[in-house]
């Protein structure tokens, strides 16, 4: 069962951080939005800013066969007020439907908005980290 959760919003950052990761896992688009502000920004380590998120989750998820992130380890987290900040590394492992494989490791930095429907991502950001030699 997951983190208590006002509508898609859960009542702690992270909760919020973890829902949406899981509907990552799953490609559930719908949930995938109701995870986000409606003026949220997201940053792709190889696709770079993305617009009309609804769409490119869509997209994504249809381009993608396998596109998982469920190595995301938190390795921070901040809050003040009504922001928060849940950070860590993943390895990103995807195959796309006409069979490339791609992997790389990378980092993630949610950034986090408390309003009356409880926390949402206000941002995310994907970097790409240095492969370990």
């Amino acid at each position: 069962m997951g983190p208590p959760t006002s509508q898609h919003g859960a009542v702690d950052p992270v909760g919020t951080v973890l829902g949406w990761l899981a509907a990552w896992q799953v490609c559930d688009t719908g949930a995938l939005v109701g995870y986000l502000t409606p003026d949220a920004t997201y940053v792709s380590a190889t696709a770079g800013s993305l617009t009309d998120l609804p769409r490119q989750f869509k997209v994504g998820c249809y381009l993608w066969q396998r596109a998982s992130m469920e190595s995301f380890r938190i390795e921070g987290t901040e809050e003040a007020d009504r922001l928060a900040l849940v950070h860590g590394p993943f390895v990103f492992d995807g195959r796309s439907r006409d069979g490339r494989v791609v992997s790389f490791p990378a980092a993630a930095t949610f950034v986090l908005r408390r309003g009356n429907g409880g926390w949402r991502i206000l941002r995310y950001h994907e970097s790409a980290l240095p492969e370990r030699g």
